[in-house]
């Protein structure tokens, strides 16, 4: 299951999932998951198009060195 948490999910919707997957429909519940997850954002992609144009928005990572932190701190 990976690092999903069940127990956010009522029994109810556990089992549902749980029968989609018996069913065949997804390979697992992560499988589920993932495409929930994507249609969610894809259904707010305008969202967050115009929000992150309108903020910005940083996706990945940085890494700072000694330097750049005390940098930062002066």
């Amino acid at each position: 299951m990976g690092c999903f948490n069940s127990h956010h999910l009522t029994p109810v919707d556990l089992g549902r999932i749980e029968l989609l997957v018996e069913q065949g429909f997804y390979a697992n519940r992560a499988e589920f998951i993932r495409t929930a997850i994507h249609q969610q954002l894809e259904k707010h992609a305008d969202t967050v198009r115009e929000a992150s144009a309108r903020e910005g928005l940083l996706v990945g990572a940085m890494s700072f060195g000694r330097r750049e932190l005390e940098a930062g701190l002066a």
